[in-house]
C-alpha cells in the first residue's frame, strides 16, 4: 500500500488543495455497511443531497451500501 510519505510531491500538493472539499468517513465507526446510517449522517452534517454525493469502492459491500442509499457508486478496481 503506497503511504502518503512516498507519494510524488505533486500528488501530495494535490491532495491538500481538497483540504476542505474531500471529507473521509469509515461507515464502521458509524453503523457498518451497507446500513445507509452514515451517509444519513454525512447528508445532514454537510447539507448535501443524494444527487451530490458518489460512493467509491471495490466491492459488492460497497455497491450494496451505494445502493441502500440512494446514491451513485463508482467501482474502481479496475484502477488497482
Amino acid at each position: 500500500m503506497l503511504k502518503y510519505k512516498d507519494l510524488d510531491p505533486r500528488k501530495k500538493a494535490f491532495v491538500f488543495e481538497l483540504d476542505g472539499v474531500l471529507y473521509v468517513y469509515y461507515a464502521a465507526e458509524i453503523n457498518p455497511k451497507p446500513e445507509p446510517d452514515v451517509l444519513t449522517y454525512i447528508f445532514t452534517k454537510h447539507d448535501l443531497l443524494r444527487k451530490d454525493v458518489i460512493v467509491i469502492g471495490i466491492s459488492g459491500i460497497d455497491e450494496e451500501f451505494a445502493q441502500s442509499c440512494g446514491v451513485d457508486y463508482l467501482n474502481i478496481s479496475e484502477f488497482l
